[in-house]
């Protein structure tokens, strides 16, 4: 029972922690530079790995359609260069 208990407060701890991060970051694109945010579902089962400045997940970019390593920017800087 004690085993269940925890399962269930780590699996709304992480459901938690990606909603925030959904919430909070979006992506630029390699190809175009387009940046997009993305869903929570997305967000949390997208392959993903760190980079220099940042990480990355492999999504596919609305704006061109090709499938790139995405970089994370926060949402306040989306639209600077």
């Amino acid at each position: 029972m004690g085993t269940i208990v925890i399962l269930v407060i780590v699996v709304i701890g992480l459901l938690l922690l990606v909603g925030w991060h959904a919430r909070t970051f979006a992506y630029r694109c390699r190809n175009c530079g387009s940046e997009f945010a993305i869903r929570i579902l997305t967000d949390l089962v997208s392959p993903h790995g760190p980079g220099r400045g940042g990480g990355w997940k492999f999504l596919r970019c609305p704006q061109c359609g090709h499938w790139t390593r995405a970089f994370v920017v926060r949402k306040s800087e989306m639209g600077r260069d």
